[in-house]
C-alpha cells in the first residue's frame, strides 16, 4: 500500500490522461501484486482468524478499490471527499456572541443550506 501511495503523491497535480498512464505502468503491477498476496495469504487462514475479516473485506470491494487504476480522475483516497463531508464545530465556547434568541443550529443551518434552498 505505501508503494502506492508513493506514486499517488508523485503523480498529485498531474493531468489525468498522464495519471492513468503513470498509474498503468507503476501502479497496476503492484496492485495486481497485492490482491495475489491477499488471496493466497486468505486461503490460509481459517474464518475466525481475526486477519480474515479485513482481507475479506477488500477482496469484495476490489474492483471499487482498483477503480483508480482505469480513470485517471479518481483518488487512491476518499480524503478529498471526507473533508467536504465534515461539518463545522458548533460551540458557545467558539463563540459566546450567541444572541437575539438564536440558537447556533439555526444558525449553522443558514450557513450550510445552498443558496438555492433559502430562496425558496
Amino acid at each position: 500500500m505505501d508503494a502506492l501511495f508513493d506514486i499517488e503523491r508523485d503523480i498529485n497535480g498531474l493531468a489525468a490522461d498522464e495519471s492513468l498512464q503513470r498509474r498503468q505502468q507503476e501502479s497496476r503491477p503492484i496492485a495486481e501484486a497485492l490482491e495475489e498476496w491477499m488471496r493466497t495469504e486468505r486461503a490460509k487462514l481459517s474464518r475466525s482468524s481475526p486477519v480474515a475479516e479485513p482481507i475479506d473485506y477488500v477482496l469484495k470491494r476490489w474492483d471499487g478499490f482498483t477503480s483508480f487504476l482505469s480513470d485517471g480522475r479518481i483518488c487512491l483516497t476518499n480524503n478529498a471527499a471526507e473533508r467536504a463531508l465534515r461539518g463545522f464545530a458548533i460551540s458557545g465556547s467558539f463563540c459566546p456572541c450567541w444572541a437575539g434568541g438564536r440558537s447556533p443550529l439555526s444558525l449553522a443551518s443558514v450557513f450550510r443550506t445552498p443558496a438555492s434552498l433559502r430562496e425558496q
